[in-house]
């Protein structure tokens, strides 16, 4: 895994700001789109430039650093992304959110995972697998699938259900360092390549208690950020911070769609026109 070195803490402080910014990087990515598609993984290009560029920090608390901005920004960031190259705006969606989530574990793990400028979360959604419980913790061994920019993760956020077969059952979010993970070269598709949505697997992995947090509170807002922060970001529902995010690829894409037409009706109609 190739690492990238830098990233520089958000120069911004409103929604307006961020977005410019993001526009900025668009045409650099829409340059990299036939490279993301044939790598089916971002470029690190792309990765880098979304760290040096601070729009990582968008969800990160202020206290490391972030610049703890409310959806709206992460929706609009995303789409502008997205308006230069899908599969990024859609795997930011994601990396945006899940700064998010880590601002609801316990102190001292946030300390650990926003102590390192490089931080990158992905998940796994849909998994096979149910942890065993351990003292101290839990140990899992099973698959997770679709898990978006894998390749370049520092750790890995796996929902998992600790009743399998029942619904909703009592679903918790593991963090898991990207050290403990497989990653399974998989994602051949048509659209998206560039997320390299690919299958993870681990085997007997043991995930602290700490690193472990309960579906049901961050639905009803109660997560430890709740008590920590100020701001209301952290005070949201699970349900609907962690999810809205998603839509922002699908407005960037419809944006950049409508400007390839225009132009290309535009330039029909000069050629039309006479001398």
């Amino acid at each position: 895994m190739q690492h990238v070195t830098t990233r520089a803490r958000p120069g911004y402080e409103t929604l307006e700001e961020a977005v410019a910014i993001a526009r900025e990087l668009a045409p650099r990515l829409r340059e990299r789109v036939a490279q993301a598609e044939a790598e089916r993984r971002l470029p690190y290009e792309n990765v880098r430039d979304l760290l040096d560029s601070g729009l990582i920090g968008l969800e990160v608390p202020k206290r490391y650093g972030g610049a703890e901005l409310n959806l709206d920004a992460l929706i609009e960031v995303t789409a502008a992304l997205a308006e230069g190259c899908s599969s990024t705006g859609w795997v930011y969606a994601l990396w945006g959110a899940h700064m998010w989530l880590i601002g609801q574990y316990p102190r001292h793990v946030q300390d650990e995972i926003f102590g390192d400028p490089n931080t990158l979360i992905s998940s796994v959604v849909s998994t096979e697998g149910a942890p065993e419980k351990v003292d101290g913790g839990y140990r899992w061994t099973g698959r997770g699938f679709f898990s978006s920019g894998v390749d370049h993760c520092t750790w890995l956020s796996a929902s998992l259900n600790l009743q399998p077969g029942q619904w909703p059952g009592d679903i918790r979010w593991f963090l898991i360092p990207r050290a403990d993970i497989e990653i399974v070269d998989d994602w051949h598709t048509v659209g998206l390549k560039g997320t390299g949505s690919k299958t993870i697997v681990v085997t007997d992995v043991f995930i602290p208690d700490q690193r472990v947090l309960g579906f049901k509170e961050l639905s009803e807002g109660k997560g430890a950020g709740a008590e920590l922060y100020g701001s209301p970001v952290y005070r949201a529902s699970f349900d609907f911070t962690y999810t809205l995010p998603l839509g922002g690829p699908a407005v960037g894409i419809a944006r950049a769609m409508m400007k390839a037409f225009e132009e290309r009706t535009r330039a029909r109609r000069d050629l039309a026109l006479p001398t």
